[in-house]
C-alpha cells in the first residue's frame, strides 16, 4: 500500500522512517518532522507491516510525501526504498522511536545553501531513555577519515562517534555507493559514513544539537554485544581491505581492533554460559511431589545456616564427614574449624571409598559443582548410619532473582567489550571463572546446574524418605558464587527493605533407612 502527496517544489532534504511496530514512538516522530519550517524537508515512511497499528498512525498522519505498509527485509532494507523515492537534494533517516528538535532544520537548510560543496553535514546528538534521561551526547570524531571512524577503542567507543540522526549526507553520493548494505542489520549507518568518506565526500560539521535518539529495552540495539560485534566485524574487514591506503594509521588501527576482538571472543564465551542456563529445561517425564520441610528458618549468612541445621539434629555418638569440591578449601576451613569431622571431595563419595556409618555428614556445595548431584546423594546416605542427620548446602533451583542477576551479568559483559581496559571480568570477581575463559567454550558451559539445583525434586526420589528438620534460606551474591559465575554483589537484586534476596539454601534431613 502507498500513499503519497505531490509538491510543486522539490524539498532540500529527504527524511526517511522506517518503522515496525513501534506505534508508541511513531506520533511523536511524526510530529518532529511536521512541525519542522514548511517546504524544508519531505518526510517518507516505510512501515514494514506492523501489527501495532503503526499504520492506522499513519493513515491519520498529516504532511507525509510518501507511506507504505508493507513487508521488507529489514531496516536497511526498508531504508533504500525509502530513498528510492525521494526528491531531495541530500537525505537522512530518523527512526520511528527518535525526533527531531523544533525548528532545527531551518539551520541544516541554510548552512546546506551556503556551503555548497558540503557532501555530508554531521551535527550533534544526544541520547535520552524513556524516562527522559539524557544517557550520552557523543562529540564527532574532529576529523572525520577512514582512521578515525576505524579507532574504535580510542575514539568510536570512547564517545566520539557519529549518530545516525544527526548526519544528512548528498543522495546523489549516497546511491553512488550503493547505499546501505542491506545484510548489515546493526552497524550500517557506521558502514555508511566509511563508504561515504572512500568516495571522497567532503564533510563538514556544525555543533547545533538536531536530534534525539530513543533509548529503551525494545530496540535492535538493546543487544549491545550482537551491535558491538558487527560494529567489530565490520571494521576489521574494512581495515584488510583498505589498511594500505593510510599505512601511518594503520598499525595503531590494527592494534585497537585486535584488542577488541580479543574481548570479545571472551565476552562471548562469557555470554554464551548464561543463554545456555536460560536454555529451556528437559521435560522430566515422571514428576514427583515437592518435598516439604519443616518451617523455614532465617539465617545471616552460609555459616549460620549451617549451624542452624546442625542444631535442629543431635546423636548420642557423633562423627562428621565434610563433603566439599577441593575449590573451596577456605570455606571448607571454617566448616571444619566449628563442627570438627573429617573432608573429604565429591569423587571419594561417589567412588564408595568414604568412611562408613558416620552421624553428621555435610555437602557443601558438592551437589551444585557435581554432573551427577543425585549418585551424590545417594551415596551420603550410604554412609550415614541408621537416623544419621543430612545437611545439603546448595543454590535455590531458578530463582528469579538469580536470573535478573545472570542478566544483569550478561549485559555487564556486553558493556565491557567497548570499554577501554582488556577485562571482561573485573579485577574483584570470582577468581574461579577467570581460567575457564580461557579454556574451550564447551567447558564453560558444561556446568551441570548453573542456574540451582532443584533440591525438592531430588528429595523427593530419595528411599526411605527423609525427614525434613529445618529449612534455610538465605542471600546470596553477597556470600557465595553463583557457580559457575562470577560475585558482583552490587548487580545482585535487592528487595524493598535493602536486603539481599534468598538465593541459597540449606536442608537439613534425618535418614530413614
Amino acid at each position: 500500500m502507498d500513499q503519497a502527496r505531490t509538491t510543486s517544489q522539490p524539498p532540500l532534504l529527504s527524511i526517511v522512517t522506517p518503522v515496525r511496530n513501534q506505534a508508541q514512538f511513531l506520533p511523536r516522530c511524526l510530529a518532529s518532522v511536521r512541525d519542522q519550517p514548511h517546504a524544508i524537508a519531505e518526510h517518507i515512511v516505510m512501515d514494514g507491516a506492523s501489527s501495532d497499528g503503526c499504520a492506522e498512525i499513519l493513515h491519520r498522519a498529516h504532511g507525509l510525501s510518501h507511506m507504505r505498509s508493507e513487508p521488507d527485509r529489514g531496516q536497511s532494507h526498508a531504508i533504500n526504498k525509502g530513498f528510492a523515492l525521494a526528491q531531495g537534494r541530500f537525505g537522512a533517516w530518523l527512526n520511528a522511536d527518535d525526533w527531531y528538535l523544533p525548528g532545527v532544520l531551518r539551520e541544516v537548510a541554510a548552512f546546506l545553501l551556503e556551503n555548497p560543496e558540503t557532501d555530508m553535514l554531521v551535527c550533534r546528538a544526544r541520547f535520552v531513555s524513556h524516562d527522559g534521561r539524557v544517557v550520552h551526547e557523543p562529540i564527532p570524531p574532529e576529523r572525520i577519515d577512514e582512521p578515525a571512524l576505524l579507532s574504535l577503542r580510542s575514539a568510536w567507543f570512547a564517545g566520539h562517534s557519529i549518530a545516525q540522526p544527526e548526519v544528512f549526507f548528498r543522495l546523489d553520493l549516497f546511491r553512488e555507493v550503493g547505499g546501505l548494505d542491506e545484510e548489515n542489520h546493526h552497524s550500517m549507518d557506521h558502514h555508511l559514513w566509511l563508504k561515504l568518506v572512500e568516495r571522497g565526500a567532503r564533510v563538514r560539521q556544525i555543533r547545533t544539537l538536531v536530534a534525539c535518539q530513543g533509548v529503551h529495552p525494545g530496540q535492535k540495539t538493546a543487544d549491545r554485544l550482537v551491535a558491538t560485534r558487527s560494529i567489530i566485524t565490520g571494521s576489521r574487514a574494512w581495515l584488510d581491505r583498505r589498511a594500505q591506503h593510510w599505512p601511518l594509521q594503520a598499525p595503531h588501527v590494527r592494534a585497537e581492533i585486535e584488542a577488541l576482538e580479543r574481548k570479545l571472543e571472551l565476552a562471548a564465551r562469557y555470554t554464551q554460559a548464561i543463554d545456555h542456563a536460560f536454555a529451556p529445561e528437559r521435560h522430566d517425564p515422571s514428576p514427583h511431589a515437592p518435598f516439604s520441610p519443616s518451617p523455614r528458618i532465617t539465617p545471616t549468612g552460609w555459616l549460620d545456616s549451617l549451624q542452624q541445621a546442625w542444631n535442629a539434629g543431635t546423636h548420642p555418638s557423633q562423627s562428621t564427614l565434610l563433603v566439599s569440591p577441593e575449590t573451596h578449601t577456605t570455606e571448607a576451613d571454617q566448616i571444619i574449624s566449628r563442627f570438627g569431622g573429617t573432608r573429604i571431595t565429591p569423587d571419594t563419595l561417589l567412588n564408595a571409598t568414604a568412611p562408613a556409618n558416620v552421624s553428621r555428614l555435610i555437602l557443601h556445595r558438592a551437589l551444585g559443582d557435581h554432573p551427577d548431584a543425585e549418585a551424590l546423594l545417594r551415596n551420603a546416605c550410604a554412609a550415614l548410619r541408621p537416623r544419621g542427620i543430612l545437611i545439603v548446602s546448595a543454590e535455590v533451583s531458578r530463582s528469579e532473582p538469580h536470573d535478573l542477576y545472570l542478566k544483569r551479568l550478561r549485559t555487564r559483559a556486553a558493556n565491557k567489550v567497548t570499554q577501554p581496559d582488556d577485562l571482561i571480568i573485573g579485577p574483584r570477581a570470582d577468581v574461579t571463572l577467570r581460567p575457564l575463559l580461557q579454556s574451550s567454550p564447551d567447558r564453560l558451559i558444561a556446568h551441570p546446574w548453573p542456574r540451582g539445583l532443584d533440591l525438592d525434586s531430588m528429595i523427593s526420589r530419595m528411599e526411605g524418605k527423609p525427614t525434613p528438620l529445618a529449612d534455610s534460606r538465605f542471600g546470596g551474591f553477597n556470600h557465595l558464587p553463583l557457580a559457575p559465575f562470577p560475585v558482583v554483589p552490587k548487580l545482585g537484586p535487592k528487595s524493598a527493605s535493602g536486603s539481599f534476596h534468598e538465593c541459597w539454601r540449606t536442608i537439613s534431613l534425618m535418614v530413614n533407612r
